[in-house]
């Protein structure tokens, strides 16, 4: 009888850890303008404001566009 319950038991709890891991999709928000780029920021569609560094150097070889994760910020590409 015990084997039934643990069996029952472990089987409920990998029920739940495989539910636990299932992803969520966002849809974006309502579109409130036109998306707009400037040298401060950048107006997203959605109305979001989004800060923009630009390092430039003295001679242009190549352009390299850096987006930092979630628990960084933007300092970390700082020279």
């Amino acid at each position: 009888m015990m084997s039934h319950m643990r069996l029952l038991f472990l089987s409920l709890a990998a029920l739940l850890l495989a539910v636990s891991c299932s992803p969520v999709v966002q849809q974006a928000g309502p579109e409130n303008g036109e998306p707009m780029l400037n040298d401060r920021y950048l107006d997203t569609a959605d109305g979001m404001r989004l800060p923009v560094k630009t390092w430039e150097a003295e001679e242009t070889r190549a352009v390299l566009i850096a987006v930092h994760g979630f628990n960084d910020y933007s300092n970390t590409y700082a020279f």
